[in-house]
């Protein structure tokens, strides 16, 4: 009887502990929201709103090289659409020109020869650094001669505008689906 007494203070004890940590783990994530609304009140690159020509919400911030590049890895696996203006071309292709945004989508009706397997990443590699390796299938010229992104923009500020354009697919039954766009606008 001693034993299952032992046992049920055990037990008990035990049962207070997890309802402890719970309760501390709680007060943690509580603490953790509050300073996160805090810090993003008081950071002046938070997103704002505002309204394009036709009323449509977006959010824009200033950032440099270090958001732009990251993003620009991303934007085919997260399937969105990433703009450039006031610096020019970013690529010429040999096969369709001159271009100044990043689209995956586009990229692949026009035939691209980065878009299988593995090819943004190096295609992306290239416009970062300015590299061109004759081995691999990325056939581009880039921006002034040769000089990748990080090189050429060094230094810039750029605003970031984010928004969705949408799309009507009629052979679809008229399904309607949304990208997200982002757009770099060169400030200084």
């Amino acid at each position: 009887m001693e034993d299952a007494a032992e046992a049920l203070k055990m037990a008990f004890a035990v049962f207070v502990l997890i309802i402890g940590l719970g309760l501390a783990i709680h007060m943690f994530s509580k603490t953790r929201q509050t300073v996160d609304v805090i810090l993003q009140t008081t950071d002046e690159t938070t997103y704002y709103t505002y309204e394009t020509a036709n009323s449509e919400t977006s959010e824009y911030r200033i950032v440099g090289l270090e958001t732009i590049i990251p993003t620009m890895y991303k934007y085919n696996k997260e399937n969105y659409i990433i703009k450039f203006e006031g610096v020019g071309s970013l690529y010429t292709s040999p096969k369709t020109g001159s271009h100044t945004e990043l689209d995956l989508n586009a990229e692949i009706e026009r035939g691209e020869l980065w878009t299988g397997a593995g090819g943004p990443k190096i295609f992306i590699d290239n416009l970062v650094y300015g590299t061109e390796d004759p081995s691999n299938p990325v056939k581009v010229k880039y921006i002034e001669g040769q000089r990748g992104i990080l090189e050429k923009w060094s230094g810039y500020k750029f605003e970031e505008r984010i928004g969705r354009v949408e799309d009507t697919d009629e052979d679809n039954h008229n399904k309607t689906t949304s990208q997200k766009v982002i757009t770099y606008i060169k400030i200084n």
